[in-house]
């Protein structure tokens, strides 16, 4: 998982801007799943912030105040 915050203070009103599942590079072959059937997740914010994952899939929820 690699985190990249630029400013603590925006965390809790961060705007996603972007969600997608990328690819990788192994063994020169651009590879979309490893054998875990895991990939590579992006989550990119407005504010320049993002967040990129590991994993079987992600799962966004909007929750109402």
């Amino acid at each position: 998982m690699n985190f990249e915050f630029t400013n603590f203070s925006e965390i809790k009103n961060l705007t996603i801007d972007n969600i997608y599942r990328g690819r990788f590079e192994k063994n020169g072959r651009l590879m979309e799943f490893n054998s875990k059937e895991c990939s590579y997740f992006y989550l990119e914010f407005e504010q320049g912030s993002k967040m990129e994952f590991w994993c079987n899939e992600i799962v966004v929820e909007k929750v109402e105040d």
